[in-house]
């Protein structure tokens, strides 16, 4: 997933950093050093949506950029992305179109029900 979505962000002209197998503090320290429009994250098993909701908001928190939006995806996504609000994420992108889509601004924007 990580080079196929990398990939064809960069196609799509998009400014592109991949973290593969970084710990939550390096993410974090990422998010709050750089200054990031989106933020994704692959979710490949079911474990890992342990502390996720926690995770998020962290980044939230931490970010240099309070308007950041985060998006989901992975494997363990296959249904509407309602199902996932619990997590706080923005968006669950259900393929590499479907996130493109969102990022650019033509895929319908989730907001978490709060």
């Amino acid at each position: 997933w990580r080079s196929v979505v990398g990939d064809s962000f960069r196609a799509a002209g998009w400014d592109t950093q991949t973290f593969t197998n970084d710990s939550p503090v390096s993410i974090v320290q990422e998010a709050t050093d750089s200054f990031a429009d989106f933020i994704g994250l692959s979710v490949g098993y079911d474990e890992g949506f342990v502390d996720l909701g926690q995770f998020i908001s962290l980044l939230r928190q931490k970010s240099r950029n309070p308007s950041v939006k985060i998006m989901l995806g992975g494997n363990v996504f296959s249904s509407p992305s309602s199902q996932y609000d619990w997590l706080g994420a923005d968006y669950v992108a259900l393929s590499v179109e479907d996130a493109l889509g969102y990022c650019s601004g033509t895929a319908p924007i989730e907001l978490p029900s709060n």
